[in-house]
């Protein structure tokens, strides 16, 4: 089955099935050449996601990022607070600009980063350019918080790109190719561990299964409530791809 792992999450998956498979003494279920080649790709992923995710440029984008997620999330509670408003004036301003948001969806702040830049981008300037919207934002006393959402937004899309140029210089590890490896060697890794169990079933070959497929369980179920919680099925750092438990071997 196909499932949608953030880099984040496709490193630790593959690092807990390493720890796993490594606790269950590879030698004696004759995996260990396996193991160490599984290792390989794992480790190199791991020590090039941890080089990027260290630079100073990656925590200003997080930070930018924040404050963005903040802007859009306050100025919408705002505008839901108007909605109940007294004023029928006020009270249609914000039922306007709330119908502007949704027309983008609801929880805009889950987007993937360079959804999120365009959507806020093209809301922001649908508000300054669309008279009675633009009326209706300065009637709720929100031109400040949107034009500091303006600047917050555009200075995270250059942080964005100055960090792209950096992960461009700083290594020339192909983050996707490096996963296609991980991946691969994971499936030789599953084949054996599945044939061994096959031909010659024993009980710590059933118990590493048994973790294995609880392992992958419980990161189907993340992923799954991820992806449901917002419209978009790809993010920055998200590919799909597809990491099969032993058991799944056996049933294709």
């Amino acid at each position: 089955m196909q499932r949608a792992y953030r880099n984040s999450e496709f490193i630790q998956f593959h690092a807990n099935v390493l720890s796993i498979v490594t606790d269950t003494d590879p030698e004696k279920l004759k995996i260990a050449d396996q193991v160490k080649a599984y290792k390989i790709p794992v480790t190199a992923l791991d020590d090039v996601f941890k080089q990027q995710t260290s630079s100073p440029t990656t925590k200003e984008l997080e930070a930018y990022d924040e404050a963005r997620d903040f802007a859009i999330i306050g100025i919408r509670a705002v505008i839901e607070g108007y909605t109940y408003h007294y004023d029928k004036k006020s009270r249609e301003a914000a039922q306007a600009l709330l119908e502007s948001i949704n027309l983008y969806g609801t929880q805009l702040y889950k987007l993937n980063y360079q959804a999120q830049t365009t959507t806020l981008r093209n809301l922001i300037s649908e508000w300054e350019q669309n008279a009675s919207l633009k009326k209706a934002v300065t009637l709720l006393q929100l031109t400040d918080w949107v034009s500091h959402m303006k600047t917050v937004n555009t200075v995270f899309n250059n942080k964005f790109l100055e960090r792209n140029s950096e992960y461009a210089t700083a290594t020339k590890e192909n983050l996707s190719s490096m996963r296609d490896e991980a991946v691969t060697a994971y499936r030789v890794l599953m084949d054996h561990i599945t044939a061994h169990a096959t031909l010659n079933g024993t009980a710590a070959l059933t118990n590493l299964i048994n973790k294995l497929n609880a392992l992958t369980d419980n990161y189907n179920t993340l992923i799954e409530n991820r992806t449901r919680s917002t419209s978009e099925d790809e993010s920055e750092n998200q590919e799909n791809t597809d990491n099969p438990t032993p058991q799944d071997i056996a049933a294709e």
